[in-house]
């Protein structure tokens, strides 16, 4: 019956096309992000951030997508949607960065009920702006 459901499962994941070809420029904002919410007192320095899974992405053929935890005060979401604003250009014309706030921690996030409904604060969503590279 494993074998069966991992047969099942394998063509499912490879058709979601885990791109990772946006996973340097995912680093590099959230790394960005990390220090925009130092600066807002969230986090002591980034090593706490990370340590807390505040900003979390995923790279996928459509883009980037961000999660951001336990991200609540004006100044800290204003400082972020301008990263995330700015920093989404710079992906290829066609793909998109999608960022969403979540209001309390990841930690919180993994105890909440299966089908209860994650505590939205904030979104945004980014076209890119580059030009592709032709290959």
């Amino acid at each position: 019956m494993l074998g069966l459901l991992l047969t099942m499962a394998l063509p499912t994941a490879q058709a979601g096309g885990e791109d990772r070809s946006h996973d340097e420029l995912g680093h590099s904002i959230t790394t960005e992000l990390h220090q925009r919410l130092v600066a807002a007192g969230l986090c002591p320095d980034i090593n706490e951030c990370r340590g807390q899974s505040r900003v979390l992405f995923v790279s996928s053929r459509n883009g980037l997508h961000f999660e951001l935890y336990d991200v609540t005060q004006a100044e800290a979401i204003g400082a972020a949607f301008e990263v995330l604003g700015r920093r989404g250009r710079e992906l290829p014309a066609g793909k998109r960065l999608k960022a969403t706030f979540i209001s309390h921690s990841k930690a919180a996030d993994l105890r909440r009920a299966r089908f209860s409904k994650q505590p939205v604060h904030a979104k945004i969503e980014v076209e890119g702006a580059a030009l592709s590279a032709s290959r």
